[in-house]
């Protein structure tokens, strides 16, 4: 069996394509509620303008940073194995 491609040789292409949905579902959050970076720093101190730039640009953030504009805005997150 083969292996499938790593686009990163420390991290596997699972946790790659992982924290490109939760970008995407990020982003639809932060657009449908119209939340400022101000309003969610006021929960998670470490979120800044250029996170929500990112997310615009369709660039991916870790899985902490999505985690936590997901939170923040009140989304859940359901993983299954």
């Amino acid at each position: 069996m083969a292996t499938k491609y790593i686009p990163k040789p420390w991290k596997c292409s699972t946790a790659e394509n992982f924290e490109y949905d939760l970008s995407r579902a990020a982003d639809r959050i932060v657009k449908a509620t119209g939340l400022t970076a101000a309003e969610i720093q006021q929960t998670y101190p470490s979120i800044r303008p250029y996170h929500l730039r990112a997310l615009d640009n369709g660039e991916t953030l870790g899985i902490r940073m999505a985690f936590a504009i997901i939170e923040t805005l009140g989304g859940d997150v359901e993983v299954r194995a």
